[in-house]
């Protein structure tokens, strides 16, 4: 059964109700993301996290070294500016840091376009972003296309997949809304003094990780509704290994311009299936299947 260009159903590779994986590149410079599903079926109801459709949020934050093996393989960000300067100050498992929003998005379509895929944004061949057409844009905003894959999370993806408990908006992403403890649960306050490896830390309330703490996150999202300008600050989410408790809580968001590297910025992806790989979920019945999806490159 063919799913959709280049991506097939491959035998002993269906996973139940849980988290999946998609693997890029080849050789040395392959890796696998993991997502974790996040339900349509119900949505917080107040300013944050209202997402009606079913998508997956990124199992980890992206890694130095799947950073590098991106380099490796695409050639690495196009553009001037040391905005797209590819700089990590992390390494290994560490999440990669140092990453402006321009960076992060061209990372995200080369995960596309790399695996047969439409480009989540529109960058020209020097690097120069614009915004797609009235046709071609997404329901969530101007700057993501509407056949794209991979995405980084608007901020209300980000929202729902660590705060949204199934009937209310949490203040932590932990299973019970308590807070996290530093060093153990999460990685904030200091209690390591840097950038961990992802996973370190406890699993979140949607089966994430460092969705508190480790490094702030970039969002599809401009600050302020609607996305209608390139060069709009975007939102930030998450937290830091260097933030006290305050600002790991589903209230507090950062805005910074999408040319910014701060040695403390990083990223997730998130993936919206099409509508036949929905249909194909469905057909097995009662609980929710999802496939573990190779590329060929």
């Amino acid at each position: 059964m063919q799913l959709k260009t280049g991506m097939a159903l491959v035998a002993g590779m269906i996973v139940a109700a849980g988290s999946y994986a998609d693997v890029f590149g080849t050789g040395a410079n392959e890796f696998e993301l993991t997502f974790q599903p996040i339900s349509g079926g119900s949505k917080p109801s107040g300013n944050y996290g209202n997402i009606s459709y079913a998508y997956s949020i990124g199992t980890h934050e992206i890694t130095a070294d799947q950073w590098q093996k991106y380099i490796n393989a695409s050639g690495g960000p196009v553009g001037s500016g040391t905005a797209y300067d590819a700089s990590p100050g992390t390494s290994g498992s560490q999440a990669v840091n140092n990453v402006s929003w321009y960076e992060a998005a061209q990372f995200v379509n080369w995960l596309n376009t790399s695996t047969g895929n439409q480009a989540a944004y529109s960058f020209d061949a020097s690097g120069v972003m614009s915004l797609w057409g009235e046709q071609e844009q997404s329901s969530t905003s101007a700057f993501r296309h509407k056949d794209a894959l991979y995405a980084l999370p608007s901020e209300d993806e980000w929202v729902k997949a660590a705060y949204w408990n199934g009937s209310s908006l949490q203040t932590y992403a932990t299973s019970g809304d308590v807070a996290p403890v530093a060093g153990s649960d999460a990685n904030f306050a200091n209690a390591i003094g840097s950038i961990w490896d992802v996973g370190s830390g406890n699993a979140e309330l949607n089966g994430t990780y460092d969705m508190m703490g480790n490094v702030w996150e970039w969002s599809e999202s401009g600050y302020t509704a609607p996305d209608d300008s390139v060069s709009e600050y975007r939102a930030l989410r998450g937290g830091a290994f260097n933030n006290a408790t305050n600002f790991v809580i589903s209230s507090k968001h950062l805005t910074y311009s999408p040319n910014d590297e701060l040695s403390v910025f990083g990223f997730r992806v998130a993936a919206v299936p099409e509508p036949s790989t929905l249909a194909f979920v469905g057909v097995f019945g009662g609980g929710l299947w999802m496939i573990r999806r190779f590329f060929p490159m």
